[in-house]
């Protein structure tokens, strides 16, 4: 099937096959062609039209129950998307053909289903299961929704910090970094944002920063209470961890709160008896909490949905790619964050 070809009734499905029965072991990836699916009562088909390929989507890190099915029909990447309704079930009536929507379920169905992700042409949906794209909001936005909803949670439900505090970022280049660094200007946060190339200093006070620090050549903490004339941050928002867990940690005032959203430096966070004993509060966000994101991001959709016809926040878009060029999107995905997002789109 060439690269422009409708899928028609099939499929396309970029796959993980596992090498062998333990589940976090793969042979690569593959494009391989299914029947297209048909819609059961009270679900939705959807016809996947742009994906976002964070680096979560590149490492090949599941839990499924059933290791053998996953092993015949492999496993789709892709926890982020957006589409159009291409079929609706018997008793469906929210929904009818041609709607734009964004999936809300698919980390669950991807981490915690059966292994179905949205780098492949269809997906069934519960009809609850989907939410309306305004007009006045692109695809390439649209597909990015997660982060947005995450950083309006983060910055004005979970934490709010108030105007004219510090907030600290590890990973600040990164697609969520960048929306931070808008949504706190927009509330009167100051941000200090840590990366580690040169040329991303430029990039990211170019969106709105207030410092960023380049760790791989400057002292953060030092950096840090320098800037905050040695107060430290309201909050410090930490998705490397491993070893910088430490130094991010003691960047946070007293009786303040160090929130963990990632390992993408290592699995495991340091923690001082120093930051203990002044009381700092060491958090993690379970983004897998499934129903608790379902509820919040239906609680929050419109405000959501206001902040990018507003371009309060403005996610940004690196490169795109059919999805026949899976390999050259991951490629480009791993490469140090420039830009914004690599895309996969149909």
């Amino acid at each position: 099937m060439g690269n422009d070809e409708k899928a028609g009734e099939m499929n396309r499905r970029v796959v993980y096959h596992f090498a062998r029965k333990e589940k976090q072991l793969f042979d690569g990836l593959e494009l391989i062609h299914r029947p297209k699916p048909n819609a059961s009562p009270g679900h939705a088909i959807v016809r996947l039209t742009m994906r976002p390929v964070p680096p979560l989507d590149t490492f090949g890190h599941f839990s499924f129950e059933s290791v053998e099915e996953l092993r015949v029909n492999g496993i789709v990447p892709g926890c982020e998307g957006c589409g159009v309704v291409d079929e609706i079930g018997e008793g469906v009536t929210k929904w009818k053909k041609g709607d734009r929507v964004v999936p809300i379920h698919l980390l669950s169905k991807h981490f915690f289903g059966k292994g179905e992700g949205a780098w492949q042409d269809f997906m069934e949906f519960e009809e609850d299961e989907l939410l309306l794209i305004p007009d006045t909001v692109s695809d390439e936005w649209a597909c990015q929704l997660s982060n947005v909803w995450s950083t309006y949670i983060l910055l004005s439900e979970e934490f709010p910090v108030p105007p004219g505090e510090y907030i600290l970022q590890t990973g600040a280049s990164s697609a969520l970094g960048r929306q931070m660094i808008q949504y706190a200007k927009h509330l009167g946060i100051k941000t200090i944002n840590a990366v580690r190339m040169e040329e991303q200093k430029e990039e990211l006070k170019a969106l709105g920063a207030d410092e960023v620090i380049n760790i791989s050549k400057e002292d953060l903490r030092a950096k840090v209470m320098e800037i905050t004339g040695g107060k430290g941050v309201h909050c410090a928002f930490d998705i490397v961890g491993g070893e910088i867990s430490q130094i991010v940690a003691a960047c946070v005032k007293d009786e303040c709160s160090y929130v963990v959203l990632g390992e993408y430096g290592g699995h495991y966070v340091t923690i001082s008896l120093d930051e203990l004993y002044r009381k700092v509060r060491v958090m993690f966000i379970n983004t897998d909490d499934t129903e608790a994101v379902k509820k919040n991001l239906l609680q929050t959709t419109n405000i959501v949905w206001r902040l990018l016809e507003d371009k309060v926040i403005q996610p940004q878009v690196r490169k795109k790619f059919a999805l026949t060029e899976y390999e050259a999107a991951i490629t480009e995905a791993k490469k140090p964050s420039t830009g914004g997002k690599v895309i996969i789109e149909n």
